[in-house]
């Protein structure tokens, strides 16, 4: 087991302090928590949250994540969250979404918060939002490149192979014509012309 090491720090410092790491890390974090009529609501979120989604804590807080997001892609979400309350485990997803801010594609974690050790002890899950969308991009031109290369080497092969074929039929007549040349009477210079062809 990892054993951290701390000094007793006053309850108010503390809080504060997780306070200002939850608003100014540099990923999206929220936290959702099951209500007694079993809803998932959102909490809380932080700054960078707010900036990837493209929405303000202030309309987002107390809602459902169905609210939030949508029934399609919250009822997705819903499932993941609760095969996180059900298993007490963390869940991690893609899900590629549309935002006021454009389409975008998240690498999403959700990690149960337990208050006692069994399943039924977790209270609510905090998730965390790590935006691919540039990589995604960049993966998708790299595909891209990549069949256009494909189909560039497939015309150049199509095309030595027609251009081999068109040079061959002529060349082939040249020769066989040359052969029988050959078997007639020439002079000295003619007979070295019909040996260059053969060079």
């Amino acid at each position: 087991s990892r054993v951290t090491a701390s000094v007793p720090v006053r309850a108010g410092v503390q809080a504060a302090g997780i306070g200002v790491i939850f608003h100014n890390v540099p990923l999206g974090f929220f936290l959702v928590c099951k209500e007694e009529d079993g809803r998932l609501t959102v909490r809380r979120v932080n700054r960078c949250w707010e900036e990837l989604i493209g929405l303000s804590g202030e309309t987002v807080v107390g809602k459902t994540v169905a609210e939030v997001l949508g029934a399609k892609i919250g009822g997705e979400f819903e499932g993941y969250y609760q095969k996180c309350f059900e298993s007490g485990t963390p869940q991690v997803f893609e899900q590629t979404l549309r935002t006021p801010t454009g389409l975008k594609t998240w690498i999403i974690k959700l990690s149960p918060i337990r208050t006692g050790e069994s399943i039924s002890a977790i209270d609510g899950i905090v998730g965390g939002i790590f935006d691919i969308s540039e990589r995604k991009r960049m993966e998708s031109e790299l595909q891209q490149a990549k069949q256009h290369a494909e189909q560039a080497g497939d015309a150049k092969s199509a095309f030595v192979a027609h251009m081999s074929h068109e040079l061959r039929t002529p060349l082939n007549g040249v020769i066989g014509f040359s052969e029988l040349l050959q078997r007639t009477e020439l002079d000295v210079q003619q007979r070295e012309y019909i040996g260059l062809v053969y060079q």
